[in-house]
Formats: C-alpha cells, structure tokens, sequence
C-alpha cells in the first residue's frame, strides 16, 4: 500500500499549507447510502492488543517489506458508524469530512470528563486521531488546530488563519508607529485588512463558504480572547493602584507623627493619626474619583491643616 492519494483544494502549495477537501467523494455517498458494503474486516482488526500487528502482517502479506506506522495505521479499519469497516487509508482519500468529525468529537470527550464517548470506541479513536494528524493537509483541517488552518482566499492563498489575524490585528499597529513598518508591510497589511473586514462584514446568510465561516468564528474568537486579557489587565492595574494608596496614606501617618514635630497635648496627637485614618477611608471609598494620590505634599498638607491647623502647614 502506498501513500494515500488525498484531494486538495490548493495542490500548488507547499505540502505544510495545503488543505484537504472535506467533501466527500461519489464513491463514499455509494457506501453510506448503502449501495456498497465493506467487506467484513479480519477478526484481529477489531482487537487493540492485536489490530496493529495484525496489520502489518497484512501489509506485507501485501508485499510491503518495511511497513512504517503510517502505513500500519492505515491498515486499521473503523468498527463502528456510517463507514464502518472501512480502512483508515480509505477515509483519508474518500471522506476526510467525516475523519475530521470524528476526531473533533473525540477531542471534546476525552477533554470533558462529564462527556465520555463510547469505551469501546476509544482507541479506534486514539488510533484515528494519530493517522489524521501525520498527514498535515488533513491536520491542519481539524479544529484543534484552527490556527493552523489555510485561509486560501485570493492574495492569501497560501497564509494561515493566525498569519491572517496577525495581518489583520498590525493594522492598528502601523497607522500609530509606521516607522516600524516597511512600505511592502504596509501595504500587505492594508490588504489583509480590507479582505478580513470585508468577510466579517458579509452576512453569515450570503457567505457559502465553510472555511470563510469558521475563518469568521475565528476572528471574533480572538477579538473576545484580547477583549478579556484587556479587562483582567486593567482589573490587575487597578489593585496595584489600590496597593500603592495604601502606602502613601500609610507614609503621610508616619510623616505626620513622626518626622514633623507637632505641638500640642497627648489628645492633639491621637486626634492626628485618627484624622488620618479617616482620610484614608475617605479616598478609598471615592477612589478612582479622588485625585489626592497625585501629589504627595498636597495630601500631606491637607491632613495637617485639617488636624492641627494652617499656621503648622
């Protein structure tokens, strides 16, 4: 058995950034619609202990000398849905649409423990999964991997989903600070621009694409994912603001009853560091409105005119 023919929708990529066709060929529609069967699979296919050794056997049965673990792999057979019996190698060349489903779905069980497939099924799946990802033009399909996923429009035929949100994301970038940008960067990255925004303009009605809709998702995904790491920055920033008054309202006590000599009784002192205190209380509670952290002499002196009078300011 040699490598599997598999379709693509962009053959003159590099082999990394090619894409598989996820629709399914005549021959796969024949076999769902059962018009054509699976012939039954060897006994020791449908064993995990034995499926892999049986396999070879048969490879090189086949006249496979050396078969690798792709081609073992390959070998194996699905034991259970619309396609079952079918070769793992057939799949790949047939119906990579439904390889994909079955992995992504796999990938959410064994990911939620609230959410376990079939047992019986499992290292099918695991065996599956593996053969899926050493092709890269049926890897880069799957969801895990959306990031991975060709863009293959017009003038991007050949960039990833990443590439393109990265494109897209430097526009922002460039019209602030251009000179970091070479005028060929600035140009691809105006084009980008142009074509994303015009794809998340498009009503999800009027778009027949399938990769441009999950191109969509992706790009509100990470525009959500930048949105929340922006509020939880801010959020971190404001604690750290909060810490800092903290220690200036603790310095002007200390200032006030320690480095300034004060005149006057035992009560005048306790009266000062009670003012204090409450001032404290008083720009914690109309924080963020308060602007006394600002100056440091300014809220110094406010404190002590207040507590002991102008003429000691």
């Amino acid at each position: 058995m040699t490598t599997p023919g598999i379709r693509v929708a962009n053959p003159g990529a590099p082999l990394n950034r090619q894409r598989a066709v996820l629709l399914a060929t005549k021959e796969s529609g024949l076999y769902r619609d059962k018009k054509l069967w699976f012939p039954v699979s060897h006994p020791q296919l449908l064993y995990q202990a034995t499926a892999l050794e049986c396999a070879e056997k048969l490879l090189r049965a086949d006249g496979v000398s050396s078969p690798t673990r792709q081609q073992r792999l390959g070998k194996l057979v699905l034991s259970f849905g619309q396609n079952q019996n079918a070769p793992f190698h057939w799949l790949v060349e047939n119906d990579v649409g439904y390889m994909k489903c079955i992995v992504d779905e796999h990938r959410l069980e064994t990911s939620n423990p609230h959410k376990k497939g079939d047992a019986v099924n499992q290292w099918v799946k695991d065996f599956l999964t593996e053969y899926t990802e050493s092709f890269p033009q049926v890897s880069n399909t799957l969801e895990a991997n959306v990031d991975r996923c060709i863009h293959g429009q017009t003038g991007f035929e050949h960039l990833t989903f990443e590439e393109m949100w990265d494109l897209y994301s430097n526009f922002s970038i460039q019209k602030r600070e251009p000179e970091r940008f070479t005028q060929e960067q600035k140009e691809t990255i105006q084009r980008a621009h142009t074509s994303v925004t015009r794809w998340l303009n498009t009503p999800v009605t009027r778009s027949t694409s399938v990769q441009m809709r999950r191109f969509r998702k992706y790009v509100h995904d990470r525009k959500q994912e930048e949105s929340s790491s922006s509020q939880r920055d801010s959020l971190s920033s404001l604690d750290n603001d909060d810490e800092d008054a903290e220690k200036v309202a603790a310095s002007v006590e200390d200032s006030l009853t320690s480095k300034r000599p004060v005149t006057g009784d035992a009560e005048t002192r306790k009266l000062l560091k009670t003012c204090c205190s409450c001032f404290y209380s008083w720009c914690r509670s109309s924080w963020p409105l308060c602007s006394c952290w600002s100056s440091w002499s300014r809220v110094r002196c406010w404190i002590f005119c207040c507590c002991v009078g102008p003429t000691h300011c």
